[in-house]
């Protein structure tokens, strides 16, 4: 592949980890190299975009090492994969999507999945999606990109669970704003139907019941983060950072006591981790710890704001 000049490159990698591009509004092509080869052509290049897909994620990395490393002064915008879910298999419908809807994809702010610049915390997130997508297992690498991660100081809060699971479950998040309702941005539902976290996929992956259900394994992985067979989630060891397991005591049958824990333990990550992306404080540990248990609920606010100072 030549050296690709032009003003504004949309850009997609498949499967196979091959870059599809789209210059200005030129057609759709496939360049046959794999993302660090394709990042070392872009010379030119004023303005690369990119939609927030997992396997975008090691492209995204090499461009923001590109620009950091030697200065080129690339701008790199992300949008949500929200917007294309129904061609994600597909280069040429999305590559043709983000180049005739840029106006539409426009009206919608960041944190509602639209347009951004490519930021810090982006990088230390896709660097960690990356990882997982190229590991079988908790590496050096994956622990150290962990502890970077904006979600990090909610996943060592609670810090009883697997953290490859963590990390697994991070990386499938990939970007909490790609799940926010525009209409209802209080509602957490969407995050949880992407994560299959249901009473059925509970029940077969704590007890090995029943027929596994949609996205099971993204469940499994949830629950792992906090709670690791044979660990019984019930049972709190009397530690502020185990609200988690003091929600799913509250409950009965386990299996939605495991269902709500899990979903609180996700809404700590996700409010965390948005909390750690803003200028302004969205989190309030007031406010949400006031679910806990009376006899913690001081205890725990005050043991949060020591864990995140």
């Amino acid at each position: 592949m030549q050296t690709i000049q032009g003003t504004t490159l949309n850009c997609y990698v498949d499967e196979s980890r091959t870059v599809w591009y789209c210059e200005g509004s030129g057609k759709t092509q496939r360049s046959t190299e794999k993302p660090e080869h394709f990042v070392s052509k872009l010379t030119d290049v004023e303005e690369v975009r990119v939609v927030g897909f997992a396997n975008n994620a090691e492209l995204l990395v090499r461009l923001y090492q590109l620009r950091e490393q030697t200065g080129h002064p690339l701008k790199i915008k992300v949008v949500s994969p929200a917007f294309f879910q129904g061609v994600k298999s597909d280069p040429g419908r999305i590559l043709t999507g983000m180049r005739d809807n840029i106006g539409c994809l426009t009206m919608y702010p960041p944190n509602f999945g639209g347009w951004h610049d490519l930021t810090d915390y982006d990088f230390q997130m896709y660097s960690l999606v990356s990882a997982v997508r190229q590991e079988k297992k908790l590496t050096p690498t994956i622990e150290d990109l962990l502890h970077l991660h904006p979600a990090w100081p909610a996943i060592s809060f609670v810090g009883s669970g697997d953290m490859f699971a963590a990390a697994k479950t991070l990386a499938t998040i990939v970007d909490p704003r790609w799940y926010i309702d525009v209409n209802h941005p209080s509602r957490g539902s969407r995050l949880k139907v992407f994560l299959g976290l249901t009473q059925s996929n509970i029940r077969h992956v704590y007890y090995g019941q029943g027929a596994p259900g949609f996205h099971w394994q993204r469940c499994m992985n949830v629950v792992r983060a906090w709670c690791v067979p044979p660990s019984v989630p019930a049972v709190s060891n009397g530690e502020p950072s185990d609200f988690i397991r003091r929600c799913c005591a509250r409950h009965r049958p386990l299996t939605k006591g495991i269902l709500r824990a899990s979903n609180l333990y996700l809404t700590f990550v996700k409010a965390v981790w948005l909390d750690s992306m803003s200028v302004q404080s969205l989190f309030a540990p007031d406010h949400f710890f006031e679910g806990d248990d009376p006899e913690y609920r001081e205890l725990t606010v005050k043991a949060w704001l020591v864990h995140a100072d």
